[in-house]
């Protein structure tokens, strides 16, 4: 089992608090389970990826009023499906592939500016794969110049 400390944040008031999240990959089959508790509330999610696991877990605080400061709660997260069983993810910038410079671990802190969850994630991602697309197709017409 893994213990990862973050930040959490009671968005009304602004007060932080330090959780731990416990990541316990499953001896039998491909799940990774996440476990937290703020306050009194206890937070529990499983996936077969780590990122759609913290995507859940993040969601379930969310909801409770509370983000988290970490990269894994920035809109531009994703993963790779190389990377699904790890805690690792890049960072994606619009028009840029994705570069080692740019993979950071889920739960390294980060400060957030606008707290996202799971839908405006998959937003960006749908826009940055557009935008790869477009930055090709670009480079493709400028080569036949």
């Amino acid at each position: 089992m893994k213990k990862y400390i973050i930040t959490a944040v009671y968005r009304r008031s602004k007060t932080e608090y330090k959780i731990d999240i416990f990541a316990d990959e499953a001896e039998r089959g491909p799940y990774v389970f996440l476990t937290t508790f703020i306050k009194e509330n206890r937070y529990n999610t499983g996936d077969l990826c780590y990122f759609k696991a913290f995507q859940k877990l993040r969601d379930q605080i969310l909801a409770d009023g509370y983000a988290l400061s970490c990269c894994g709660a920035l809109k531009n997260a994703v993963q790779t499906e190389e990377q699904k069983k790890s805690d690792r993810i890049y960072l994606a910038e619009l028009g840029e592939n994705l570069s080692s410079e740019n993979e950071v671990s889920i739960f390294d802190f980060a400060e957030v500016e606008k707290y996202t969850d799971t839908y405006e994630q998959d937003k960006f991602y749908s826009k940055w794969i557009k935008s790869l697309k477009k930055q090709n197709k670009k480079q493709e017409n400028s080569n036949e110049i």
